[in-house]
């Protein structure tokens, strides 16, 4: 909604319309404690503009004793807790700090203590289904240090769910970086499999949501040169030990599986086209039904020699394949003579001059390329994708489509809509 106001307020030069002022404020009664306290300022905010009839919210809230709607609280400047994780987490430190100070607990007693009420708050938010999807990844450590059965199959069956995955947009990375955690630090724990493999389905689950993410046509160029038989890194630092990916049995943290992993993903979710490249360069033919892991081995164990980056942009130049971004998955030891500089101004001149993303995936820092519609990134992340959204955003385009759209001024919305 305040997206809505914002856009509609610089486009018109005045804050909202009257059917947008009805529309938010049946929308307003219709969100639960948790929305509107979550979103306070926010929710202020609007309904100071649409003046909503809190008498029609089924949302309360008690205070002092008091039950009363948790709009009029918002409204009145009243405290009213959001109960997300990061409320009951620090709530629960709060008291156990307090017990401390008071002599109630010794700092040993305490931080068991912490740790049980810590379990017990995710526990709840889990089985009240107030853990969203992306804070259940992200906690992933928290929520295995003291892990509980039920907590367990909560959280498993809350990542797991395609729907809330789609509908939260959280992007098949975030799985995987969850994946490596567990998989690094608590191999040995009793519901590690089965966690392990929620992961994985979910996702599957979430490949989907690259689609609307990476539009257009896209070529996904992978290094399978004998370097990227190394560790990936996490971004912060270069990965400094060497273990060869095609004599390891678990190759999940290397770079010439990440590689794989993403332009499996990227292959399955927009039907890209995918390049391998060492020596020399091919277009890789791939079954898009194919489970994305097997895929993504098939993508990255191949080993081709050196690292001759100009082989891919010939192989494209000569085809006259023109793509809207390409996806450059490598650890940048190019080590042949003329430069890939070369090679890349020879396609931009006779074919097209697509966005590249370079992903420097054994984070050395080397940047072969140099052009304003060039970025480097470093290390296995989010960041190349944060980078496509913000790069290739043209609002433009989206107010075309926006003003096509025919709004009947007599339309009511139902309470399906709202929902």
């Amino acid at each position: 909604m305040s997206a809505f106001k914002d856009a509609y307020a610089a486009l018109n030069n005045s804050p909202l319309s009257n059917a947008m002022k009805k529309g938010f404020a049946n929308a307003l009664v219709n969100l639960d404690t948790y929305a509107l306290a979550k979103y306070k300022d926010t929710v202020i905010d609007i309904a100071n503009l649409v003046h909503p009839n809190s008498r029609l919210s089924k949302a309360t809230v008690t205070i002092e004793g008091r039950e009363m709607k948790t709009l009029d609280a918002l409204m009145n400047g009243l405290t009213v807790s959001a109960d997300t994780w990061e409320v009951a987490q620090s709530e629960a430190g709060q008291e156990v700090a307090k017990a401390v100070k008071e002599g109630k607990l010794t700092k040993q007693e305490a931080e068991k203590v912490l740790a049980e009420a810590k379990a017990d708050n995710w526990e709840a938010l889990l089985a009240d289904g107030k853990l969203g999807v992306m804070a259940a990844l992200r906690n992933i450590r928290n929520i295995m240090k003291n892990p509980r059965k039920e907590m367990i199959d909560n959280w498993c069956a809350l990542i797991t769910d395609a729907e809330k995955v789609r509908k939260a947009l959280i992007l098949p990375i975030y799985f995987d970086l969850a994946y490596d955690v567990v998989i690094k630090e608590f191999a040995q724990v009793d519901y590690s499999p089965k966690v392990q493999q929620a992961l994985q389905d979910g996702y599957i689950a979430s490949i989907p949501n690259l689609a609307n993410l990476i539009p257009g046509r896209t070529c996904v160029i992978v290094d399978c040169s004998g370097s990227m038989g190394q560790g990936a890194s996490n971004g912060k630092e270069a990965y400094r030990g060497r273990a060869s990916y095609y004599s390891h049995e678990d190759m999940t943290d290397q770079c010439c599986y990440k590689a794989g992993l993403i332009a499996a993903t990227i292959a399955k979710a927009t039907g890209a086209d995918v390049i391998k490249f060492g020596t020399s360069a091919r277009y890789f033919s791939y079954n898009k039904n194919k489970n994305v892991f097997a895929l993504a081995k098939e993508i990255g164990t191949d080993e081709y020699g050196g690292t001759n980056p100009g082989t891919a942009f010939d192989l494209m130049r000569n085809g006259r394949n023109a793509y809207d971004r390409i996806i450059f998955l490598s650890d940048n030891e190019a080590n042949y003579f003329r430069p890939t500089s070369y090679f890349y101004t020879q396609y931009v001149h006779d074919v097209a001059s697509p966005y590249i993303y370079c992903v420097d995936l054994a984070a050395y820092g080397t940047t072969p390329l140099k052009s304003d519609k060039v970025s480097y990134h470093y290390g296995y992340g989010a960041e190349l994708y944060d980078a496509i959204a913000n790069n290739e955003f043209q609002p433009g385009e989206h107010f075309e489509k926006i003003k096509k759209v025919v709004i009947d001024p007599n339309y009511t919305p139902t309470e399906q809509d709202l929902a």
